[in-house]
């Protein structure tokens, strides 16, 4: 699945197929996302994100990412 961030026109990639998470010694500006479905939500979990990526004053390279998309209609998350 590839979610598009519209105000800067990034992509992320998020692996729906169990593979595990790259090595640790490789890092991504946006993170390594692996994806998985728990009934109508889907859970996406990153981690592996570049040591220079800075949020609030903080390094988040060895942040770990949880996110819950839960669908709420046939055609909506």
């Amino acid at each position: 699945m590839v979610i598009l961030n519209e105000m800067i026109n990034e992509t992320r990639v998020v692996h729906l197929d169990r593979r595990p998470h790259i090595e640790s010694t490789i890092r991504l500006w946006n993170g390594d996302s692996r994806g998985y479905w728990e009934g109508d939500t889907l859970v996406i979990e990153s981690s592996n994100f570049d040591d220079k990526q800075i949020f609030r004053g903080f390094p988040v390279g060895a942040l770990r990412l949880v996110e819950r998309l839960t669908r709420i209609g046939p055609d909506q998350i």
